[in-house]
């Protein structure tokens, strides 16, 4: 795990993960061996103005399990669980949050 590089700014990112036109908040976990900002460009079914241009954002204290991979213009807020990506993916162009209503 690589450990955070002050602690105004807590990012945790571990072997293998490959983020890519990651925009990522504060105190984020990610797990080994993912993948992010990946597949091909969807609008995003949520904020599609707001969550585009081929990002993968990931929202302040979000936890992402290891071996996932996560599409372009995605966002994510919250403690997610492998559970929570069907097939190890969240497709570009979606949305998950599972911390308050807020992304």
């Amino acid at each position: 795990m690589i450990p955070p590089a002050s602690s105004a700014f807590d990012l945790y990112l571990t072997p293998n993960t490959l983020p890519t036109f990651t925009p990522i908040a504060e105190s984020v976990k990610v797990g080994k061996n993912c993948k992010l900002g990946v597949g091909e460009e969807k609008p995003n079914n949520y904020k599609p103005d707001v969550y585009a241009f081929g990002l993968c954002t990931i929202g302040e204290d979000s936890v992402i399990p290891d071996g996932v991979s996560i599409g372009k213009n995605t966002a994510i807020s919250g403690k997610t669980e492998l559970s929570d990506y069907p097939n190890g993916l969240l497709d570009s162009g979606e949305t998950l949050i599972k911390a308050g209503d807020k992304v």
